[in-house]
C-alpha cells in the first residue's frame, strides 16, 4: 500500500533518481480528478501530462482509484511510440485520496542504453569506430572514437540511404564505400531495431562504421607489387629471350670455329703438297745446273735459269714454313676460342635455365600479389 506520506518522502529523493533510469521516466501524482505533481527526466517527457489537467474518465488513474489496485497500461505517446504507465492508488488510512504514477517509454533496450555502451565500443577497435542509432526518421545517437569520427553525421538529420534500406527491408545491411567520401575506405554495418511489444514493427536501426585503412594499405601494396612484378617479368622475359639467342649464337659460333679448324687442317695438307713440289723443283734445278756445267759455255745460260729455279724452290719452302707457323698459331687460337666458346655456350644455357626459373618465381610473386589483394578486400 502506498500512503500519501510515503509519496511526500519520495518527492524529496525523486530529483536524484529521475535521470538515472535508462530511457527516461516521468513521476507524477493525482488527486481524485486532476494531476497534482510531475517530474520528468531530461531525455523523456510527455507534455500532455501537465499539473492541473484533469485525467480522463476510464483512464489508468480512474481505474486505479475505482479498483483500489495498481493499474498497468501501454499507451500511445503521441509521437509514434508507446509508453508504459503504471498507476498505483494512494491511501490515507483506508481512503483512496489519489494516485502515484510512473511513466516510461516502451522502447527497444538498445535505444536508452546507447549513451552508456557506445563510447566503450567505439574505442575497442584498433582503427577506431563510429557508432550510430536512429529511429525511423532521424539520427538519435552518434558516437565517434579518438581514431575515427564522421563529423558529417548530425543528430536529428535523416538516416543515411543504406540505413533507410534497413528500415524498409527489416533486415541487416552492410555497405563498403571508397575513400572519396570520408577520406578512407569504410565498412558500415547495421541492424534493425524492433518494437518490444510488436515484434515485427521496426522502430529504428543501430550500427557501426569502421575505417579500413589497413585494407587500403594492403591494396596499395598489392597494386605496387603487382606493377613492379609486371615490370620485372617483362625484363626477365627479355633477358630470357636474349639468353636463348646468345646460346643459339654461341652454338653457331662453336660450329663455325670447328669448320675453320677443319679448313686450317686442309691448308696444312696443301702446304705439305707444296713442300713436296718445292723439294722436287730444287732437285730438278740441281740436276739442270749439273748438266749446264757439263755443257760448258753452251749451257751457261741454262745454268743461270737452273740457279733461279733453286732459289725459287728455297723461297717456296721458306714461305711454306712461315705459312705453316701461322696456320699452327691459327689452330692454337682456334683451340682457345673453341674452349671459351664451349664454356660460354654452357654458361649461356645455364643463364637461360636460370632466367626461366626467375620467370617462374616472378609468376609466383604475381600470384602472391593477387592473393594479397583478395585478403585486402576481405578485411
Amino acid at each position: 500500500m502506498i500512503t500519501s506520506a510515503s509519496v511526500e518522502h519520495f518527492k524529496d529523493i525523486a530529483p536524484m533518481l529521475v535521470n538515472l533510469i535508462p530511457g527516461g521516466v516521468i513521476f507524477g501524482t493525482t488527486d481524485l480528478e486532476k494531476y497534482t505533481w510531475k517530474l520528468a527526466s531530461k531525455t523523456f517527457d510527455m507534455p500532455r501530462f501537465q499539473v492541473g489537467n484533469k485525467f480522463s474518465q476510464g483512464g489508468a488513474a480512474d481505474e486505479a482509484i475505482r479498483s483500489r489496485k495498481i493499474c498497468t497500461r501501454i499507451l500511445d505517446d503521441g509521437a509514434g511510440g508507446r509508453v508504459l504507465v503504471t498507476t498505483a492508488p494512494v491511501f490515507e488510512g483506508d481512503q483512496v485520496v489519489g494516485t502515484f504514477r510512473v511513466i516510461q517509454p516502451r522502447v527497444n533496450p538498445i535505444i536508452p542504453a546507447f549513451p552508456n555502451f557506445a563510447p566503450l565500443i567505439a574505442e575497442m577497435f584498433p582503427e577506431g569506430a563510429f557508432l550510430w542509432l536512429t529511429d525511423t526518421q532521424k539520427n538519435l545517437g552518434l558516437q565517434g572514437s579518438e581514431k575515427f569520427d564522421i563529423p558529417q553525421y548530425k543528430l536529428g538529420d535523416p538516416p543515411e540511404p543504406f540505413v533507410l534500406e534497413i528500415l524498409k527491408t527489416k533486415k541487416p545491411n552492410a555497405v563498403e564505400l571508397d575513400a572519396q567520401i570520408y577520406g578512407v575506405p569504410i565498412l558500415s554495418m547495421g541492424q534493425p531495431l524492433f518494437d518490444v511489444d510488436e515484434k515485427d514493427k521496426v522502430v529504428g536501426a543501430f550500427g557501426i562504421t569502421m575505417p579500413k585503412r589497413n585494407a587500403m594499405r594492403l591494396r596499395n601494396m598489392s597494386d605496387k607489387m603487382e606493377k613492379n612484378v609486371g615490370e620485372i617479368a617483362a625484363v626477365v622475359q627479355q633477358l630470357a629471350a636474349a639468353a636463348s639467342q646468345i646460346a643459339a649464337n654461341e652454338g653457331v659460333l662453336n660450329n663455325s670455329i670447328a669448320e675453320i679448324y677443319q679448313v686450317s687442317e686442309r691448308i696444312e695438307e696443301v702446304l705439305d703438297f707444296v713442300t713436296q713440289i718445292a723439294a722436287e723443283t730444287k732437285m730438278l734445278g740441281l740436276n739442270a745446273a749439273i748438266e749446264a756445267a757439263r755443257a760448258g759455255d753452251v749451257g751457261r745460260g741454262f745454268g743461270v735459269v737452273a740457279e733461279e729455279i733453286r732459289k725459287l724452290s728455297d723461297q717456296s719452302r721458306s714461305t711454306v714454313v712461315t705459312i705453316k707457323e701461322l696456320t699452327d698459331q691459327i689452330k692454337e687460337r682456334l683451340d682457345q676460342a673453341r674452349t671459351v666458346s664451349e664454356l660460354t655456350l654452357r654458361s649461356s644455357e645455364e643463364q637461360a635455365a636460370a632466367t626461366q626459373q626467375i620467370a617462374a618465381s616472378v609468376q609466383e610473386l604475381n600470384k602472391a600479389a593477387e592473393r594479397l589483394d583478395q585478403i585486402a578486400k576481405q578485411i
